[in-house]
């Protein structure tokens, strides 16, 4: 989503935390419209990087407890 959001993807356009006062006195220009599709991007990615961490850390714990778990007989 991030990638698409990055290349101002029309499907999205629903999604722009769009404010009428500030889009007004930017003239409705389009850099506020990019500058929203921008920042969007930029929390899908950083949201995306804590899945992936959140994943390693859960991975590194299930290896160390399988580990811990190891019985011999």
């Amino acid at each position: 989503m991030g990638i698409f959001l990055r290349v101002n993807s029309p499907a999205f356009v629903e999604d722009l935390p769009i404010d009428e006062k500030k889009w007004e006195e930017a003239n409705h220009s389009a850099e506020y419209i990019d500058g929203l599709y921008a920042q969007l991007s930029t929390n899908c990615f950083i949201a995306s990087g804590m899945y992936v961490g959140t994943l390693v850390i859960s991975v590194v714990m299930w290896k160390v407890n399988q580990r811990a778990n190891y019985n011999m007989s």
